[in-house]
């Protein structure tokens, strides 16, 4: 039953969630050629604070109540009215310091945003407990159409908002909107309802763990915005916002297929702790999928950045190009360190890989800090080291506790990895042609449509080669009898 709802959950959050990110790119394209790059800084300020506060109401316990065999309802229960009550403390803390954090980021525009957006506080108590209790069971289907019901208002208002000359405050109002379509989204099909009560015994079950993916959770906060917090405190605005969009265009291709599968494969994962032999099964899958569906459109954006800024964003959009690149060969050693992060956190190692992260965070800061200097490009060739070490790092961990040898793991992934390098050089070799530079329009149609005809003929040599179906792993995920095993 566990194996047909894994297969079922990546099939639905995968395909939903990249339908999500599909559109969601369309919207982000017209808000940034109806937008200027200060008013998406000005917004990047404001979720930079709002995020860290989202880690402190969170407090690790979401995952807890994920990863946890057995779970009453007085434990999610206190969960609930554990973080509601300090979403009420940050939402005044946030509303009563927002001049001071807007004086620090040198915007004062962002004072008034801050205060808003403290709102999200609130909501995310609800959202939070509700969604843990869905994915728990392996219920993505049901997160992932919420999440594109709320994706979609939160877009479509954002736009008509900006039309109307409301600049920053559409993109705050948006996602104020989409928070609320995501509460009243989860009120409608969950079984639990929020119930104010608290229990202190129970809690002690959920704290030790709970207690360490906080502070997971800090390590993911530096992990992912420790750049525009150096880039807001010591840049303008506008670079913030220039960095902010080359960020997120980068970060596509990790939440269209990334994010969803990890967060599958963590509530799977966890359901698996004690099949040592389908746990490794998994991992192994996990990694194959990667190679496949992610690292290739790292590689698309890589080699066609410069006519995806130009063609989609606009010319003003230039200065980053350069960023999108390197973020790119950041992310795509973060890819693997994602999936690598869902195997040891579900699988009770969360103090050991927890402890690591937090020695490669502090390494994150002090690369950032040593390549400042160099503005947003340091920034970006920081993230690229800390992406190796983190790989590295976590991986050995990983690789421990599948009981898997890394011969064995490499000689799985790598002929999948060497289709991505034989892509990268041919539609490479394509873009220096110099009557393709000048054609933006036309080249990046015509490239992005060779791209799948010289890869897709490729994974399927390399599927004959080795005697496998032609569509493995794809195969595999349909939830039907009559499958190779994998």
């Amino acid at each position: 039953m566990i194996k047909f709802n894994i297969k079922e959950a990546l099939i639905w959050n995968t395909g939903l969630r990249f339908l999500i990110q599909a559109l969601t790119f369309v919207f982000s394209i017209i808000l940034a050629r109806i937008l200027d790059p200060k008013d998406f800084g000005i917004m990047a300020i404001g979720m930079v604070v709002v995020n860290y506060a989202n880690t402190i109401t969170d407090f690790g316990f979401y995952n807890a109540l994920i990863q946890r065999e057995n779970l009453s309802r007085m434990q999610i229960n206190s969960v609930f009215s554990l973080n509601l009550s300090l979403s009420l403390v940050l939402t005044f803390f946030v509303i009563f310091f927002a001049e001071y954090l807007a004086t620090a980021f040198h915007s004062e525009e962002s004072k008034d945003v801050l205060k808003a957006l403290s709102v999200i506080f609130l909501t995310t108590s609800f959202t939070g407990t509700m969604t843990a209790v869905l994915k728990r069971d392996v219920k993505h289907k049901f997160t992932a159409k919420i999440d594109m019901a709320a994706s979609i208002s939160n877009y479509s208002c954002s736009i008509i908002l900006a039309l109307n000359g409301m600049k920053y405050w559409s993109l705050v109002f948006g996602t104020l909107l989409g928070h609320f379509v995501r509460v009243a989204g989860l009120f409608a099909i969950t079984s639990w309802l929020p119930k104010l009560e608290y229990n202190h015994r129970k809690m002690k079950e959920i704290y030790s763990y709970g207690t360490w993916n906080f502070l997971r959770a800090q390590m993911f906060y530096i992990n992912n915005y420790i750049f525009h917090v150096f880039i807001g405190l010591n840049m303008s605005a506008q670079s913030l916002g220039f960095f902010d969009r080359g960020f997120e265009l980068s970060a596509k291709p990790m939440n269209s297929f990334g994010k969803p599968i990890n967060s599958v494969m963590f509530s799977s994962f966890s359901r698996l702790q004690s099949d040592k032999k389908q746990l490794a099964s998994w991992f192994k899958n996990l990694l194959i999928i990667q190679t496949l569906f992610i690292v290739p459109m790292y590689v698309y954006v890589f080699v066609l950045s410069e006519h995806i800024v130009f063609v989609l964003l606009g010319d003003k959009w230039a200065p980053i190009v350069v960023p999108v690149k390197l973020l790119c060969i950041a992310r795509l050693f973060l890819t693997y360190g994602a999936g690598i992060t869902a195997l040891n956190i579900a699988t009770s190692q969360h103090k050991k890989h927890t402890v690591l992260g937090f020695a490669l965070s502090v390494l994150l800061v002090i690369l950032c800090a040593v390549f400042l200097h160099r503005g947003i490009n340091g920034i970006c060739i920081a993230y690229i080291i800390y992406g190796v070490f983190s790989l590295l790092v976590f991986s050995k961990l990983a690789l421990r506790v599948s009981e898997i040898k890394i011969s064995d793991l490499i000689k799985e992934v790598f002929p999948y990895f060497s289709t991505n390098l034989v892509a990268f050089f041919a539609i490479g070799g394509l873009t220096k042609i110099p009557w393709l530079e000048k054609i933006r329009v036309e080249s990046l149609i015509a490239l992005s449509f060779m791209f799948p005809v010289v890869y897709v003929p490729l994974i399927i040599l390399i599927n004959r080669l080795q005697k496998k179906h032609d569509f493995f792993p794809f195969n595999n995920l349909l939830p039907k009898r009559g499958r190779a095993k994998i």
